[in-house]
């Protein structure tokens, strides 16, 4: 479907990650990952969230910020 890119929400630096949306909105997105940003170092772990809040949360570039 679409390409949707990972962002710092700190830094507002791309993290090098993106993610395909296969149109399952309650299916699970990478649970229990852990992210690194490489630009301010901030660590985020992507707990309970679905495809559907990605989308709902992403802007008008396909980015979101994490």
């Amino acid at each position: 479907m679409q390409e949707i890119k990972i962002h710092c929400k700190k830094c507002k630096k791309s993290m090098g990650l993106t993610y395909n949306a296969v149109g399952k909105p309650l299916a699970p997105v990478l649970p229990n990952i852990t992210l690194k940003c490489h630009t301010c170092k901030k660590v985020s772990t992507l707990k309970k969230y679905t495809e559907q809040l990605l989308l709902e949360r992403m802007d008008n570039e396909f980015r979101i910020f994490i």
